[in-house]
C-alpha cells in the first residue's frame, strides 16, 4: 500500500525539510538555515553578500511556500528550511520524495538552485541561523549525510510547474533505522543587482511495501553460441599455448591471475562480490591521507594499497596504516545492522570517515570501487580465459559463479546516488558500478567472459544448485539483468565514454547477446544524431569531428589517439556482421594522423592532457595497426609496427594476440624507417620543423584547445 507523507512547498533560496508520520499531518517545526559560498569572506558578508530572502505562505494545506529575493546587490548563498523526522525502525521497500518546482531570476542567464539535503540532527545544527554567521559547505560536511541536486543553475527560467522525484533511498536510510535525521530542502542562489526567486509545492515523502521488480526477464531470444570467437579460432590460440614460448608464457600468467580465486569457495566469492548498497569511489579524498595528508600522492593518483585477503581496507603506501579501523565486512554481512563494527576511531560506516574540519574521506568507498576494477571484473575476465586457452571446466565454473553474482547486483547499480562523485555532483554523475567512462570497458569484459564460458552453464550442476536455477535459466537471468541491462545503460546515458568508447562496448554486448536486433543497434552506432557528440553516429563523427588532417577534435594527442584504439576494434565487430567502416574514408585518415605527429621517429609531441618530459609514442598499439595493416596493406603501417617492434604477433604479448592471424614477411619496403619532412597540419593546428635526416625535430602547437586541452599553444618543443 502506498503512504504519502504530508505535502510542503518550499522557498526559494533554502533548504526545507518535511516529515509526517504515517498519514496525519505533523505540526511541522521547520527551522530555516543559512550558508554561505566559501569563496565568500566574512568581510562580505557582513556586508550582506549572503542574501535575506522573504518567505511567503501561500496556502496551509497543502503548504505551498515562495521565498523572493528582495536583494538588489550582489548575494549569494544557500538557504535551508528543515525538521527532524523518525526513521522507521522497518523501512518500507521503496522511500523516495517528490515535489514540484520553480525557480527564476530577473537576470540574464541566472536561476537558482534546488537541492535535497539530508543531516544528522548535530549537523543541522552546525548550519547558521542568520546569514551574517553562516558557516560554509565545508564546516559542515561532518553532519552532511546525503544531497541531491534537483535542478541547477542554468539558462532558462523555469515558471511552469516542475516535477521531479527522488532515486529510492530506502537502501540509505537502513543505517538510521530507528532513529533521527533531518530533511531539508535548499536553494542555492546568486544574482548581481537582480532579484531572484524560487517555490517549491506538493513536496512529499512516498513509501511503498509492494514488492519491487529487482531483476528483468530477457527481451529477445536467448542465445544459442559462443559469437565472439569461432571454434576454429579456440582451437588456434590453444595449439599456440602449447607449441610456442609465448602463448606458453601468457598462459601461465593467466593460471596464476586467477589462483586466488579458485581458492574461495562458491559461497565466499558470492560474499566477495559486493551489492549496490556499497558505495563506491575512485578517490579518497583530495587530501590524501588523513596522517600523512597530500604526500600520499607522490606515489601515484591512486596511491592506496589494498589486499584481496581484507576486503574494504585500504593500505597507507608511506605508513602502512590500514583504513578504516572497524570490520565493514562483518556489518556489511548482517546487512548493516550490527552496530558493534561500527568502533574505533577511523569508523567508516560505507559513506566515509569524516575528519574534525568536516572533509570526508570515502575508506570503504575507494576500497569497493578498486575492489572491482583490480579483483572482480579482471577475476572474472581471466577465469573465462582461462577456460577458452585450457577447456578446464573448472575455471568456467568459477567464472559462471562470478557473472550469476554480478547479474543478481547489477540492475541496482547507480553510481549517482551511490559514489563520492555523485554525492559531490549532487546525483548528477551517471555510471553503474563505476563512472559512466570507466564502465564501458567495465561491460566489454564482462560480455566477454560471458560468451566465453557461455558453453558450460547448462552442463554446471554445482552452478545450478547454487543458483536454485536451471541452466536455461541461469542464461536467461545472466542475459537480462547484465548484458541487456548494459545496453539499455548505454543507450539511457548511464554508460558513456570518450568517444568510441561505448559505440564498442555496445557492439560486444549485442555481438554476445546474438538475437538482439542487429540493424537496430548497427544504425544506432552508425548513424545516430542530434544526441549531442558523445552519441553522434560514427559515419557523422568521422565526416565531422574530425579534422582534414584526420586528428579529432579534441587537444590531447592520446585522447585523439583513444578514438582509434576504440573504432579500429569496433571496425573489427561490425566486419564480423557484414559491415565494412574501413570503406569511409576517415577511418584511414584517423590511423594515418598519429603517425604525422612523430617527431624523430621517436615521440609525440606532449600536448594538453599527454604525455611528460619524457614524451613516447601516443600510438604504440600493434594491434590497431597490424588491424590497420590488413585493412589497407598500407607499408607506413608495417613500418610503423616494425619500429614498435609489433609486427610478430607470434610473440603474443597479449590474451587477443593468440587468435590473430600472422601477417607474414615483413615487406622490403617497410624494414627501414621513414623520414619525415616538415609538416603542417594545420586542422588540428599543429607544426613540426626537422632537419633532412629527421634527427633534430622542433614542433609547435596552436590549435583551438579543444578536450583535455592545457593553455600550450605556442608552447615550442
Amino acid at each position: 500500500m502506498m503512504s504519502e507523507w504530508n505535502a510542503i512547498s518550499v522557498l526559494c533560496c533554502a533548504c526545507v525539510v518535511l516529515c509526517a508520520i504515517g498519514n496525519s499531518v505533523a505540526s511541522p517545526q521547520w527551522q530555516v538555515r543559512y550558508v554561505r559560498w566559501g569563496n565568500i569572506t566574512k568581510e562580505e558578508q557582513k556586508r550582506g553578500w549572503t542574501p535575506h530572502w522573504r518567505i511567503e505562505v501561500k496556502h496551509a494545506e497543502p503548504l505551498e511556500i515562495d521565498v523572493i529575493g528582495d536583494d538588489d546587490g550582489t548575494a549569494t548563498g544557500r538557504i535551508f528550511i528543515g525538521r527532524t523526522i523518525e526513521v522507521p525502525e522497518r523501512l518500507p521497500l521503496e522511500w523516495r520524495i517528490e515535489l514540484e518546482y520553480q525557480t527564476a531570476c530577473e537576470g540574464k542567464d541566472r536561476s537558482g538552485s534546488w537541492w535535497l539535503y539530508l543531516f544528522t540532527e548535530d549537523g543541522w545544527q552546525l548550519l547558521g541561523e542568520r546569514p551574517e554567521n553562516a558557516p560554509t559547505e565545508r564546516e559542515i560536511e561532518r553532519g552532511m549525510l546525503a544531497r541531491l541536486l534537483i535542478e541547477d543553475m542554468i539558462g532558462e527560467d523555469v515558471t511552469q510547474w516542475r516535477k521531479w522525484r527522488s532515486p529510492n533511498m530506502a537502501s540509505f536510510l537502513q543505517r538510521f533505522s530507528g532513529g533521527r535525521i533531518v530533511l531539508a530542502f535548499c536553494y542555492a542562489g546568486y544574482h548581481s543587482g537582480s532579484r531572484e526567486w524560487g517555490k517549491l509545492r506538493n513536496a512529499r515523502v512516498v513509501t511503498s511495501d509492494k514488492p519491487i521488480a529487482l531483476h528483468r526477464k530477457p527481451q529477445w531470444r536467448l542465445k544459442t553460441k559462443r559469437t565472439l570467437h569461432t571454434d576454429d579460432e579456440i582451437a588456434l590460440a590453444r595449439k599456440r599455448c602449447r607449441e610456442t614460448e609465448g602463448g606458453q608464457r601468457l598462459l601461465q600468467r593467466i593460471l596464476r591471475a586467477v589462483e586466488r580465486w579458485m581458492k574461495k569457495s562458491d559461497e565466499e566469492i558470492m560474499w566477495l562480490i559486493p551489492n549496490a548498497n556499497v558505495p563506491r569511489a575512485f578517490n579518497v579524498s583530495v587530501r590524501g591521507c588523513p596522517i600523512h595528508g597530500k604526500a600520499i600522492y607522490r606515489h601515484g593518483t591512486y596511491p592506496w594499497r589494498l589486499s584481496f585477503d581484507e576486503p574494504f581496507k585500504i593500505i597507507c603506501p608511506i605508513g602502512g596504516e590500514k583504513y578504516p579501523d572497524n570490520d565493514f565486512f562483518a556489518f556489511y554481512r548482517s546487512d548493516f545492522r550490527d552496530k558493534r563494527h561500527l568502533q574505533g576511531r577511523f569508523i567508516d560506516d560505507g559513506w566515509g570517515w569524516v575528519s574534525s574540519d568536516g572533509e570526508r574521506y570515502w575508506f570503504v568507498g575507494y576500497a569497493c570501487h578498486w575492489w572491482w576494477l583490480r579483483f572482480v571484473i579482471p577475476g572474472v575476465l581471466n577465469l573465462s580465459r582461462a577456460y577458452v586457452l585450457t577447456g578446464d571446466r573448472r575455471y568456467a565454473h568459477k567464472a559462471a559463479v562470478m557473472l550469476f553474482r554480478i547479474a543478481q547486483v547489477y540492475p541496482q547499480m547507480d553510481y549517482t546516488w551511490q559514489s563520492r562523485y555523485g554525492q559531490l555532483t549532487g546525483c548528477t554523475y551517471q555510471g553503474k558500478i563505476v563512472n559512466h567512462i570507466w564502465e564501458t570497458g567495465v561491460v566489454r569484459n564482462l560480455a566477454e567472459a560471458y560468451d566465453n564460458i557461455f558453453d558450460t552453464i547448462d552442463g554446471d550442476v554445482e552452478l545450478q544448485r547454487i543458483a536454485k536455477m536451471n541452466g536455461e535459466q541461469i542464461r536467461a537471468f545472466i542475459e537480462a539483468n547484465l548484458i541487456e541491462e548494459a545496453i539499455d545503460g548505454i543507450l539511457n546515458r548511464k554508460i558513456v565514454g570518450n568517444f568510441g568508447m561505448h559505440q564498442c562496448a555496445l557492439a560486444t554486448l549485442v555481438a554476445v547477446r546474438q538475437h538482439a536486433p542487429l540493424e537496430k543497434f548497427v544504425n544506432f552506432i552508425l548513424r545516430e544524431t542530434g544526441r549531442g557528440i558523445s552519441y553522434e553516429g560514427v559515419h557523422y563523427a568521422l565526416f565531422n569531428l574530425i579534422y582534414k588532417d584526420g586528428m579529432p577534435y579534441e587537444s590531447s594527442p592520446g585522447y585523439c589517439f583513444l578514438w582509434v584504439t576504440k573504432l579500429i576494434p569496433l571496425a573489427e565487430l561490425l566486419r564480423r556482421a557484414g559491415y565494412d567502416l574501413y570503406r569511409h574514408p576517415k577511418m584511414k585518415w584517423l590511423l594515418d594522423a598519429p603517425l604525422n605527429m612523430v617527431c624523430i621517429n621517436t615521440f609525440t609531441p606532449t600536448i594538453g592532457d599527454y604525455g611528460s618530459v619524457n614524451s613516447k609514442l601516443a600510438c604504440a598499439n600493434a594491434p590497431v595497426y597490424r588491424a590497420g595493416y590488413r585493412a589497407y596493406r598500407d607499408a607506413r603501417y608495417a613500418r610503423h609496427l616494425v619500429r614498435i617492434h609489433g609486427w610478430e604477433v607470434e610473440r603474443f604479448r597479449s590474451y587477443d594476440d593468440l587468435f590473430e592471424p600472422l601477417l607474414g614477411d615483413i615487406p622490403e619496403d617497410a624494414q627501414k624507417p621513414q623520414k619525415m619532412h616538415s609538416r603542417i597540419m594545420d586542422g588540428y593546428g599543429l607544426t613540426i620543423l626537422n632537419n633532412a635526416n629527421d634527427t633534430i625535430a622542433i614542433s609547435c602547437y596552436y590549435g583551438v584547445r579543444g578536450g583535455h586541452g592545457h593553455f600550450d599553444q605556442l608552447n615550442i618543443e
